[in-house]
């Protein structure tokens, strides 16, 4: 499973360089910048449309995906 995460993210990284670049003439961004550049985008998205998303999915996310109890989370 974790194989294939590193991978999903590996080829959205790439996806969004290329769209970086597409957009401005710039230098070649390192994965960092163009996963810094994703998660500024993913904030613009949630402020336009919202979510309805668990505050406490990474925490829980066993609960969500297999129905196991939930652990108590610190905020």
């Amino acid at each position: 499973m974790s194989a294939l995460v590193r991978e999903f993210v590996a080829e959205k990284v790439k996806i969004e360089k290329k769209k970086v670049r597409n957009k401005k003439k710039v230098k070649k961004m390192s994965g960092v910048e163009a996963l810094l550049a994703m998660a500024k985008e993913a904030q613009q998205i949630d402020k336009k449309y919202g979510s309805d998303y668990p505050t406490d999915l990474s925490a829980n996310h066993e609960h969500y995906l297999y129905g196991v109890p939930k652990r108590k989370v610190n905020k």
